[in-house]
């Protein structure tokens, strides 16, 4: 709700300043396209507080120039929480930054390792292809690739507690309606609509709180799989990356089509994931040909390459940090790579997952962005860093973890999907150790719907681990010297924060301001025949995208 507040007065504000700036028709058609018509009184507020924004930007670019040269000196150790190493504004050692800070920083103490318990246990027809949680946490959903998916209520499954798979009380939703094995899913931002992409060459939208309406509300027919889809934070608009290189972007209510024009910032092999930053201002994409590309949200202009991310592996997961100045990434050369977006440096290379026969291989933050985790190919477990020192914590073995898993955003509650022959979604409540000590599970159950974050373990202390944990690696941090990967291009700026701190020992949060439109132009080309070199090839009728 406080989403859409902004947005609504991010909009009049426009419509505000178009009038006072003599634009009436232009500010006409803005209100006609977001606020049913009415328009807002002429002021030039707007242009105020860009002029602000700017301002605050231009400041804290002081600051980042500052902190470097103190820090200039500082040696770079691999290995262990004593050593630093300096990367534009933050230090990454013995206390790193928490990665939703970017001005008035906090000082964190090290994460801890924590514990996955199996808590509930979801039964499928066929091996769980992807998962997903909403935007709060307050939604997941669990795909095959016999096309079937559940929507689970998070709340009621970490009540249940059923570990057998023959409680379905926490499915709120199943839906089985595309034909071919489903690739990504995403919520709308305030949970009204459901969409899933597929093999089958479709992207659809349904209405899943109305059990009633049986098929989707929407169908958006491709001539390639749909590899990954994201959902805009305004809900108006999916992004789509397929087995084309060319990078879609749909309207979610018409089902036009956009792409990008100049046929030079295209990839140049299947898109194999696509994801918005917190706002929508940019978008991240990553194929096949081991690129990832950054992309303005506004006019869909590639601003950023990064070339041969993973060695020239294949690039197969991206997640912009909250902050929106950091991206973490996943490839088939076994590294999980944190990048800083104003520097084009990767800060810390996360090293101990295989994933190198792992087309799919997902990588993602927690929820409080302290740790960093990732699926192991070969024990089918979980493997965990601190973000921020990069310190491996442990492989947790036999977890039957599949490539594919999913963090919620608001608790500490991970949702993996399944390898082979099993047939299972499970899930599991990742507790730590320390704060485990007298706690029952059913105290921890009960107060998993209402958990912020887990408490930090104070500097010097020590974390309990589990018996099947291996002795610790060493991650791999760039020297301050190091030099920078391939670009294409560099923004002018990633994002401009203000950042207010709540108390001492409260997160700062970040609050961004976006401008946000629908000017997006279409492009006439054609998509070409799909790449030959994909996982799961089937046969199907081609239709191009309207």
């Amino acid at each position: 709700m406080a989403v859409m507040e902004g947005r609504d007065t991010m909009y009049k504000l426009i419509i505000s300043q178009l009038r006072a700036d003599g634009y009436e028709d232009a500010a006409q058609i803005v209100a006609d396209r977001t606020t049913g018509g009415k328009l807002s009184a002429p002021t030039a507020r707007l242009a105020h507080v860009a002029e602000l924004g700017t301002q605050s930007e231009a400041r804290q670019h002081a600051l980042d120039e500052e902190r470097q040269s103190e820090t200039s000196g500082s040696k770079s150790t691999n290995g262990g929480t004593n050593g630093t190493t300096a990367h534009g504004d933050l230090v990454f050692g013995a206390n790193p930054m928490k990665l939703d800070l970017d001005a008035g920083e906090a000082v964190l103490s090290p994460a801890s390792p924590l514990t996955p318990t199996h808590i509930y246990t979801s039964n499928h027809r066929a091996t769980v292809y992807a998962t997903c949680f909403s935007a709060d946490g307050k939604l997941a959903a669990s795909a095959d690739t016999a096309a079937l998916v559940r929507i689970y209520n998070v709340d009621k499954v970490v009540k249940s507690r059923d570990v057998s798979g023959g409680d379905s009380s926490g499915v709120a939703r199943t839906i089985a309606d595309h034909l071919e094995p489903i690739n990504d899913m995403a919520f709308h931002p305030n949970n009204e609509n459901f969409v899933s992409a597929s093999d089958d060459a479709s992207i659809r939208i349904y209405d899943f709180q109305k059990p009633s309406i049986r098929g989707p509300l929407r169908t958006i027919q491709d001539s390639h799989k749909v590899n990954s889809i994201a959902m805009h934070p305004s809900g108006q608009y999916i992004l789509a990356g397929t087995d084309h290189p060319i990078i879609r972007l749909h309207n979610a209510t018409t089902s036009h089509c956009f792409a990008v024009q100049n046929p030079l910032e295209h990839h140049t092999a299947p898109v194999t994931q696509v994801r918005y930053n917190s706002t929508g201002r940019y978008f991240a994409s990553a194929c096949k040909a081991g690129k990832i590309k950054i992309w303005d949200g506004l006019s869909c202009r590639c601003i950023q390459t990064i070339n041969k991310a993973h060695d020239g592996t294949a690039v197969t997961s991206v997640q912009f940090s909250k902050n929106d100045n950091y991206l973490l990434s996943g490839g088939r050369d076994s590294v999980v790579r944190l990048w800083d977006l104003r520097t084009h440096r990767v800060l810390v290379s996360y090293v101990g997952a295989a994933t190198t026969k792992s087309p799919r291989a997902q990588c993602c933050f927690s929820h409080d962005e302290r740790r960093v985790f990732c699926a192991d190919e070969d024990s089918r477990g979980l493997v965990s860093w601190d973000a921020g020192t990069g310190d491996f914590f442990s492989i947790k073995k036999d977890l039957k973890i599949g490539e594919w898993f999913s963090h919620s955003p608001a608790h500490s509650i991970l949702l993996a999907g399944s390898h082979g022959l099993d047939k299972q979604a499970r899930v599991y409540l990742l507790e730590d150790p320390s704060a485990m000590a007298g706690t029952s599970n059913a105290d921890t159950g009960a107060e998993v719907a209402a958990e912020t974050a887990p408490p930090p373990v104070a500097p010097g202390s020590t974390a309990a681990k589990d018996s099947d944990a291996v002795p610790p690696k060493t991650a791999v941090k760039e020297e301050p010297g190091a030099k920078p990967a391939e670009t294409d291009a560099s923004p002018d700026a990633v994002i401009a924060t203000i950042a207010a701190s709540d108390d001492d020992d409260a997160v700062a949060a970040c609050k961004n301001f976006l401008l946000a439109t629908d000017g997006i132009e279409s492009s006439d080309a054609a998509p070409a025949a799909a790449d030959a070199d994909t996982e799961r090839d089937a046969k199907r009728v081609k239709v191009e995208p309207q």
